[in-house]
């Protein structure tokens, strides 16, 4: 299995021409109907060998972190275990990542690398301040920990190039701004201050991906696959926001029928945002909220009945029990995952064409992102 940045290094080691490798691209998109980019080809799986071994680092780093548990005596020095895992992460990312060139397996250890250094601070922390500590600390502790991530995501970068470093390193500038938020503004009841913080985060993220994106307008180099991520991450705190705005990210409770169809507004506008970059992500974040909206409004407003809620008979001694719409039932989850998977699957099928409807709105990012039509161009070898 090849993907296309493996055919752009074939190009930069002289196994084949560019005109060559333009060639392939054009033959493979005219085969299945799809632009080439459009495909949004994500170098991510190069076969079983790295799926085994995607498994096997991970069974590894809980053994290891077990280890360091040990080691640590419990609750005395729990950093060790993180400390451990993390140092593990990146000596496999010298045999998986660099030498074996391994994707998903890369990928994974990129990730609980970062993670396991924000984790190694946050108990260092604890540890060396103890746990009676106020919550403005605790807020502090976690924006530092998050900032050093942050600069660990960056050194794994510059060591291993792995696109989705880039993405972990701005996530956790997130964290450390969302926890800096936190520690300035201790009172938020309703959450609003950080869900707008958040989806602002989530722009500016956006706007991040689309520069990345525009310096691989082909998506052949693993400019593309940094672009993929960091819209991942975009579109992840955007729909949070965003869904947190409006009520619809709750665990408890009902939205109401006015938010659920401000969450369809959401969706038809991340849609449309993926529409225009040709990113499907923003798509498939925006319905997650698109099923709470349509499972909010099948389920219906609580209404009281005079008979009650149980059977045909109701109860007998009366109550203000809900009558929710059809019945709040697992017919009702059904029934939305039936609705939410035609409109992604007609999305799917029809992304291209929808694409070159909709291609106007791009404006002045029409020459940073796939054109609607044509073939593929030359691509430029990555830096």
């Amino acid at each position: 299995m090849y993907s296309h940045s493996d055919i752009q290094d074939a190009v930069e080691g002289g196994a084949l021409t560019a005109d060559q490798a333009a060639s392939l691209r054009n033959f493979v998109a005219r085969r299945s109907g799809t632009p080439t980019a459009d495909e949004e080809p994500v170098r991510w799986l190069l076969g079983f060998n790295d799926y085994y071994c995607f498994i096997s680092s991970f069974l590894l780093m809980i053994g290891i972190g077990w280890v360091g548990y040990k080691i640590s005596g419990g609750r005395d020095a729990m950093w060790v275990a993180p400390l451990l895992v993390a140092l593990a992460c990146w000596g496999l990312g010298e045999i998986f990542g660099r030498m074996r060139r391994l994707a998903l397996t890369a990928i994974g250890l990129a990730a609980v690398f970062v993670f396991a250094v924000m984790l190694t601070i946050v108990l260092l922390a604890v540890q060396l301040i103890g746990p009676n500590a106020d919550r403005s600390t605790g807020q502090l502790v976690i924006a530092f920990a998050a900032a050093v991530a942050a600069g660990a995501s960056f050194l794994h970068w510059k060591r291993f190039a792995e696109p989705v470093a880039v993405a972990l390193g701005t996530g956790m500038v997130a964290i450390a701004l969302m926890s800096l938020l936190n520690l300035v503004m201790p009172t938020d009841p309703d959450g609003t201050v950080g869900f707008v913080v958040l989806t602002l985060i989530g722009v500016a993220t956006l706007v991040y991906a689309v520069i990345w994106d525009s310096k691989d307008v082909g998506r052949i180099t693993k400019k593309n696959d940094v672009g993929f991520w960091l819209h991942y991450v975009a579109a992840w705190e955007t729909t949070m926001g965003l869904g947190g705005l409006l009520g619809l990210t709750t665990a408890f409770g009902s939205p109401s029928q006015g938010a659920a169809i401000g969450g369809i507004v959401v969706f038809l506008v991340l849609a449309l945002v993926g529409l225009v970059l040709d990113r499907r992500l923003w798509a498939l974040f925006g319905a997650w909220l698109l099923g709470v909206s349509i499972h909010t409004l099948i389920k219906g407003e609580p209404a009281y009945s005079p008979y009650g809620g149980n059977g045909d008979y109701g109860n007998p001694y009366g109550s203000p029990y809900a009558m929710m719409g059809i019945g709040d039932s697992i017919d009702n989850v059904m029934l939305t995952l039936l609705i939410v998977g035609v409109l992604l699957v007609a999305l799917g099928i029809f992304w291209t064409q929808i694409r070159r409807v909709v291609g106007a709105l791009a404006g002045p990012l029409a020459t940073r992102i796939p054109a609607t039509r044509g073939e593929v161009g030359e691509g430029k070898a990555f830096e």
